[in-house]
């Protein structure tokens, strides 16, 4: 029975992750930004593992090693300032949390109550003798991480960026000297994402270098991010929207490599909300993969609208089917339609430019419009902001059939 609770489709994880969470609203505390709901889910997934390990070959809990995700999942607790208690109380309602999902599975089994009982017993006897035993080791674990981190440089690092995010920090000169970073002049931001597993933050952290040295910037900051990420800014003097361009249009990160990056801005506060919108683009193009461009990397301002559109997606369905009516079908001759539509209306209703960009004739962009106006039973000159909207969210949606 444990053996299907433990089940590896990460199902009983993100379950099990989601009710810490709820519980715990101090597992919400942030580092930098962003939540550690990720690895909180490794975790979780990480001891559902070796629970099947056990029960599978039938091993002892006495041979028992923390798993690495545990690991680091008990550092990250550490530079975001949670207590050991909380870290001990996630394990407790781990714990509860499997009991009650056995009973429940017992329940739907044909048992007696007799049977119904020992199984239950039984279950509740291992999974205590596990968490006292991980319990007791990640303990240990904590306490000397703990000491360590609180002597590093790192951590001094950490609690300055913990206090510009938090807007506590306005001395941009201390902060600098604990950060090792001149906080004054603009500052550009950009998240690195490993798809491959082992590609660690040193490789991530010589990417970032490499971007660094090709925009020109005069000064860097390349930190640990959460996960397999690294964040990453930069010091310029040169024109923001310039710079934002030039690094989308020319950089290509290396293999397995994305790249998500927001313009300068001014200070300590563009310090932060750079980095905040380059987690946003990051985050979202993790949602639709689809608008990361072929290099690789992707700019806040490219995805900000549809990012914010998209932030309740159901609505963002609804709205999107109600504007386009037939023209939101999933037939790949509307998606055709659709693409030429909005290609139309953002270059000005022209022709001739909405074909230059699609690579097609004035006139095929011609007959799409016009029917395009009779499936819509609009006219080309009445589309407003409405339909443009909804044209750019069927593009990220990919329009399912209408019910």
């Amino acid at each position: 029975m444990l053996q299907s609770i433990a089940r590896r489709d990460g199902g009983c994880a993100e379950a099990m992750a989601m009710h810490l969470h709820h519980r715990l609203p101090e597992l919400e505390r942030r580092s930098v930004a962003g939540s550690a709901f990720g690895e909180t889910r490794a975790c979780c997934q990480a001891h559902l593992e070796v629970v099947a390990r056990i029960v599978c070959e039938g091993a002892s809990t006495t041979e028992i090693a923390v798993p690495g995700p545990a690991i680091e999942h008990a550092r990250s607790l550490i530079r975001r300032g949670v207590s050991l208690d909380v870290l001990l109380r996630t394990y407790h309602l781990g714990q509860a949390f499997l009991s009650a999902r056995a009973a429940a599975l017992f329940e739907q089994q044909a048992f007696d109550d007799a049977l119904r009982l020992r199984a239950t017993v039984a279950v509740d006897a291992f999974l205590f003798d596990y968490i006292d035993r991980v319990s007791e080791a990640i303990a240990a674990i904590y306490g000397d991480e703990r000491n360590s981190w609180h002597r590093s440089p790192e951590a001094v690092r950490s609690e300055a960026l913990q206090a510009i995010m938090e807007r506590r920090g306005v001395d941009e000169r201390r902060l600098g000297r604990h950060l090792g970073y001149d906080l004054t002049g603009h500052h550009g931001a950009f998240v690195l994402a490993a798809d491959a597993q082992d590609c660690g933050f040193e490789t991530l952290r010589d990417e970032a270098l490499r971007i660094v040295a090709a925009v020109g910037a005069n000064a860097s900051l390349v930190v640990p991010g959460e996960g397999t990420t690294a964040w990453a800014w930069f010091r310029t003097v040169d024109d923001v929207n310039d710079l934002a361009a030039r690094l989308h249009a020319e950089w290509r990160p290396a293999e397995h490599v994305r790249i998500a990056f927001a313009d300068p801005a001014p200070g300590i506060d563009g310090f932060r909300t750079s980095h905040l919108e380059a987690l946003e683009t990051l985050e979202f193009v993790g949602r639709f993969p689809g608008m990361l461009s072929e290099r690789g990397t992707t700019s806040y301002r490219s995805v900000e609208l549809v990012s914010l559109l998209t932030q309740d997606l159901e609505r963002a369905t609804r709205f999107m089917r109600s504007r386009l009516g037939p023209l939101s079908g999933p037939d790949p001759r509307l998606s055709d339609l659709r693409r030429t539509a909005l290609n139309f209306l953002r270059h000005n209703r022209s022709h001739a430019r909405a074909g230059e960009a699609l690579f097609l004739h004035k006139n095929t962009v011609f007959t799409r419009v016009k029917h395009t106006e009779k499936v819509l039973g609009i006219r080309s000159d009445a589309w407003g902001i409405e339909l443009e909207t909804a044209l750019v969210l069927a593009s990220i949606l990919e329009a399912e059939p209408t019910d």
